[in-house]
C-alpha cells in the first residue's frame, strides 16, 4: 500500500538510515514503474543526485516540515537546475521563466527535495505527453498535470506540483486516486509559473492523503490558518456541505455521477450535513464557453513570440489552439475577465443564502480514467 506523508516523513526523521532507506524505496520505484508510467522527464544518475541530498539534510539542527520527501515540479514551473520546456520542443530559455519559481522555493526551503520535472501535456494544452495511469497503462492519468498525479501514485514521489485552468489537477486526482489540492485563486505564487491564462491559473498540489496536503498547504499557500482548521475541527458543528443540483451536476457522466452520490452518503454517514442547493449555474453551458474564449485568448497572447519564432514545433491541437486564440475578439477576453467575479459573487451569495461552508462536486466529468492517453 502506498504510505502516507506523514509516515514518509516519519521514517525521513530516523537519522540519516532512515531517509536513505526512503528515498532508495522511492528510486527502486521509479525503476520498476517509470518505463511503463513515464512520468518523469529523463535525468542520468537520478539516484546518486537524490542520496547525496539527502545527506546534506540530515544531522542535528537540520529538521524541517517536509524534510527529505520528494517534490516533482511540473514542467510548467521554473525548478533551479533543471530546464523547462512545457511539455515541448521549443528550447527552454525561449519561455523566459526566471531560474526557479516562488512554490519550488518556498517547499524546497522546507526541506522537499526535487526528484524532478514531470510531464505535462505541451503547454498544459491538448497534446499529450506519454504517461500513462499506473493503476492501468492503458488508460490515462488525466492531464494537464499528468506526470505529476502518475508519480505521487505510484509511490515514486511525496508530493508533486501541478496547475489548474479548467481541471488539471482535480481530473488526475480523480483518475489516478491520490489527494489533489487546487487552492484559490491567488493563494499561491505564480512567479516563475508559465501560466495557461492569468486570469484563471492557480498552482495546485498532490500528495498520498489529505492529512498530507495540509503539512504541504501549511508551507506552500499564502496565509493558511493551521489553528483555524484544528479549531473547525474541534467544533461541535459539523459542516455542511452544498450540492450544486440541476444544470451543472447534469455535465457530468452517469458514472461519476453515481460515485459522487456513494462519496456523499458516506459523508452523511460520518456527521457531515450534506444539502442540496437547486438553482446553481443553471448556464454552465454558457460559462464553459467564456472560460474556453477567456483562457485560450490568454494563453495564445502570452504565447505569441514563440509562436512567432518556433510554430514549426507547436504539435497539431497546440497550433490550432493558437489559430483559434489569437482570432479571439478583445470583447469576449474583457466579457470573459468581467463574467469571472460576477459569477464567484453568485456562488458565494448562494452559499450564503443555503448556509453552506463548500461547494461539493464530483472530480471529473467522464467518471474513471478514460482508455488511451488523450
Amino acid at each position: 500500500a502506498r504510505a502516507t506523508l506523514q509516515a514518509a516523513l516519519q521514517q525521513a526523521r530516523q537519522g540519516e538510515s532512515g531517509l536513505l532507506a526512503l528515498l532508495e524505496g522511492c528510486c527502486d520505484r521509479m525503476e520498476a514503474h517509470e518505463p511503463h508510467v513515464r512520468a518523469l522527464l529523463p535525468e542520468a544518475d537520478r539516484r546518486h543526485r537524490l542520496l547525496a541530498a539527502a545527506r546534506a539534510l540530515t544531522g542535528p539542527g537540520r529538521e524541517r516540515p517536509l524534510s527529505g520527501l520528494l517534490l516533482g515540479v511540473k514542467d510548467i514551473i521554473a525548478a533551479e537546475g533543471f530546464p523547462t520546456r512545457c511539455g515541448s520542443m521549443i528550447p527552454h530559455e525561449a519561455h523566459g521563466l526566471p531560474s526557479d519559481s516562488v512554490v519550488v522555493r518556498r517547499l524546497r526551503e522546507a526541506g522537499a527535495i526535487v526528484a524532478g520535472k514531470t510531464v505535462t501535456t505541451e503547454f498544459a494544452n491538448k497534446d499529450p505527453g506519454p504517461t500513462a495511469n499506473p493503476w492501468d497503462t492503458a488508460h490515462t492519468p488525466g492531464g494537464s498535470s499528468s506526470g505529476s498525479a502518475a508519480a505521487v501514485a505510484a509511490g515514486m514521489i511525496h508530493i508533486a506540483l501541478g496547475t489548474q485552468t479548467i481541471g488539471s489537477v482535480a481530473r488526475p486526482a480523480s483518475f489516478c486516486g491520490i489527494c489533489g489540492y487546487k487552492p484559490s485563486y491567488g493563494r499561491v505564487p505564480s512567479e516563475g509559473v508559465a501560466v495557461y491564462s492569468p486570469s484563471i491559473d492557480t498552482v495546485g498540489f498532490y500528495t498520498p492523503d489529505a492529512a498530507g496536503m495540509h503539512l504541504v498547504a501549511s508551507v506552500a499557500v499564502d496565509h493558511w490558518d493551521s489553528a483555524r482548521f484544528s479549531a473547525a475541527a474541534a467544533s461541535a458543528r459539523p459542516p455542511v456541505l452544498g450540492v450544486p443540483e440541476g444544470g451543472y451536476l447534469r455535465a457530468f457522466a452517469p458514472e461519476s455521477l453515481a460515485a459522487f452520490e456513494e462519496a456523499l452518503a458516506d459523508l452523511a454517514g460520518a456527521g457531515v450535513v450534506v444539502r442540496r442547493v437547486p438553482g446553481v449555474m443553471e448556464d454552465v453551458e454558457a460559462v464553459a464557453g467564456r472560460h474556453v474564449d477567456l483562457t485560450r485568448a490568454e494563453w495564445a497572447q502570452s504565447l505569441s513570440g514563440q509562436w512567432k519564432s518556433y510554430s514549426s514545433l507547436f504539435r497539431s491541437k497546440s497550433a490550432m489552439e493558437m489559430v483559434a486564440g489569437l482570432a479571439t475578439p478583445s470583447e469576449a477576453i474583457l466579457n470573459g475577465r468581467k463574467c469571472r467575479g460576477k459569477l464567484r459573487a453568485e456562488l458565494e451569495r448562494a452559499m450564503e443564502a443555503a448556509d453552506v461552508d463548500f461547494w461539493v462536486t464530483p472530480g471529473a466529468l467522464q467518471g474513471s480514467a478514460p482508455l488511451g492517453l488523450d
